[in-house]
């Protein structure tokens, strides 16, 4: 699972439909859908209750919306501090 999956996982479960999530995020909406089918491809289990214009998420065990909010928050924040900790790239003198 890549930080962005969990992020789309995330808003896709918030909003519980693929289209709104995907236009949060500035994604297509085919991406979102791929995302979500990559991750229920990953774990083998259906991650929504999928009826036209809405997806449902189902709980499930180690898919805790609570906890998926909570990684995403996290990661972002390391992301983020690991962005303002490189030092920008110089060019090498030959």
């Amino acid at each position: 699972m890549t930080l962005e999956q969990l992020r789309i996982f995330v808003a896709v479960a918030e909003r519980q439909h693929m289209t709104r999530a995907a236009e949060a995020l500035n994604l297509t909406q085919q991406a979102v859908s791929s995302a979500i089918v990559a991750l229920e491809n990953a774990y083998s289990v259906p991650l929504f209750h999928r009826w036209p214009g809405i997806e449902l998420y189902r709980s499930l065990g180690p898919f805790s919306l609570t906890q998926h909010c909570y990684r995403v928050a996290h990661l972002s924040f390391l992301e983020g501090e690991c962005h303002a900790r490189t030092p920008p790239l110089r060019a090498a003198h030959i």
